[in-house]
């Protein structure tokens, strides 16, 4: 009997062990439905973090509706993107939510339905709330004696806090960690202030206690995707290093900062990997150098690492004296071409184009055309970025004899040569590039036309 009990404890253990390895890759999901008024694009992207590297999207259908489900891992904060807004929006394994927006007065229209609807109405009183009390504070400059200041943010303190006792008191008890959400986006906004009003009020000298906001920082939070959180540690961040230094020095002390001052891991690889892209972007970084150790050392997501990695590789891909890369294009009467046959002997200037983006896209056409009216012999072209709406697309192009239009065959080419905004163009002369990623409204970009067409 003995043994067979063991036999029977050993199977029962095993078929737990199966059942819960089942259950581990089963992935967890939540029902989203959503009603959208005026809506600027046909999707809506839903992430689990700010960099939107876990993302899902879902497409719009009928009458401007979306309805999918999305991979919610774990219970918390997730960025809810709808072109050109975001919002962040509750979200519980197996649950389901429900929204409506107009586009047009995106936060003010923006309600919720479903079983989690009332947790997300309270997070978006609190966020409309915590939006006055910031737009009080800078109306007034922060114009205000320390106690003034302390006494009105007291004040702010007490109506969110009615705000949500009065929904906990009329709905069904949330989760203790939602609970916790709401005191740091009720919280969080109060850090951020007071740090600016130590920027606004250098000359005021504040006791040592004034700043116990900060231990937050050596805690860990609720959520790493509460908003109010990243104008916080950029405050805080800013108040800390030393002004007027070199970039390499000054983002060194940034990520030494970060990785000593920060003590959630979330939150601090989303901050690392935010400083890290800007200084990549920002001054064209290719290798790895003693700022981008400094960075990755605090980073612990491998995915996040990659993204910064890939960030550098395209800088090197596109310096200057680099070939472009050969791409396959397509112009709205359906013919295709490859970037090298195209830029063959050709000195070409290379600018890009969102569709979403109408006026960006009717402020730069008008800036290349009067480039080329400056440079003949300088061939321009502008390439869509977007994969979807070809026809859209093919309608808004406008019939230009001085600008070739094309798009992009394979969206994903498009991660190499990305600019980091759409007034960034690369100059390029039979393939190779002359200049990468150049501002075309710099004031003395007409000169650098100008040599790069009489270069020989």
């Amino acid at each position: 009997m003995k043994n067979l009990s063991l036999i029977l404890t050993a199977g029962l253990l095993s078929m737990i062990a199966l059942s819960q390895c089942h259950q581990e890759k089963t992935p967890k999901r939540a029902s989203i439905r959503g009603k959208i008024v005026n809506p600027k694009t046909d999707k809506v992207v839903i992430s689990r973090d700010f960099l939107m590297l876990h993302a899902d999207t879902l497409k719009l259908v009928g009458e401007n509706e979306v309805k999918g489900k999305i991979d919610t891992p774990v219970e918390g904060l997730y960025i809810l993107f709808i072109y050109p807004e975001f919002q962040t929006i509750y979200l519980k394994p197996d649950d389901s939510l429900a929204f409506h927006l107009n586009i047009n007065e995106f936060d003010e229209s923006l309600s919720f339905s479903g079983s989690i609807g009332f947790e997300n109405n309270l997070l978006m009183d609190l966020f409309l709330e915590n939006e006055k009390e910031s737009s009080y504070f800078y109306k007034h400059n922060f114009q205000f004696t320390p106690d003034q200041f302390l006494q009105k943010i007291d004040s702010f303190k007490i109506l969110k806090k009615q705000i949500t006792q009065d929904v906990y008191q009329n709905y069904e008890q949330p989760t203790k960690k939602f609970k916790n959400i709401v005191q740091l986006v009720s919280n969080s906004m109060d850090y951020s202030l007071k740090e600016a009003y130590v920027q606004k009020n250098a000359n005021v000298n504040l006791p040592e206690s004034y700043f116990d906001y900060t231990k937050i920082l050596k805690k860990t939070l609720a959520d790493p995707n509460v908003i109010y959180m990243y104008a916080f540690a950029d405050a805080y961040l800013s108040r800390k290093i030393h002004k007027n230094q070199n970039p390499k020095s000054l983002n060194l002390e940034i990520a030494q900062h970060i990785n000593q001052d920060i003590k959630d891991q979330h939150f601090k690889n989303n901050l690392l990997t935010r400083y890290c892209d800007q200084y990549i972007r920002k001054h064209h970084i290719k290798k790895t150098d003693t700022v981008i150790k400094t960075y990755f050392k605090g980073i612990n997501k491998p995915n996040y690492l990659n993204y910064c990695k890939q960030l550098m590789q395209s800088n090197r891909k596109t310096e200057k004296g680099a070939s472009f890369p050969d791409l396959k294009l397509i112009d709205k009467h359906h013919q295709t071409t490859q970037t090298a046959s195209l830029f063959k002997h050709k000195k070409v200037c290379l600018s890009f184009w969102d569709l979403k983006q109408h006026k960006n896209f009717i402020s730069n056409l008008r800036k290349l055309q009067q480039y080329k009216k400056n440079h003949p012999n300088i061939m321009f072209i502008v390439i869509n970025i977007n994969q979807d709406n070809f026809e859209q697309w093919a309608l808004a192009t406008p019939d230009n004899k001085d600008i070739n239009f094309y798009r992009l065959v394979n969206r994903q080419s498009w991660q190499d040569i990305r600019p980091f905004h759409l007034s960034q163009v690369y100059l390029i002369d039979n393939g190779i590039i002359k200049a990468s990623r150049k501002n075309m409204y710099q004031p003395n970009f007409n000169e650098t036309l100008k040599a790069f067409a009489d270069e020989k």
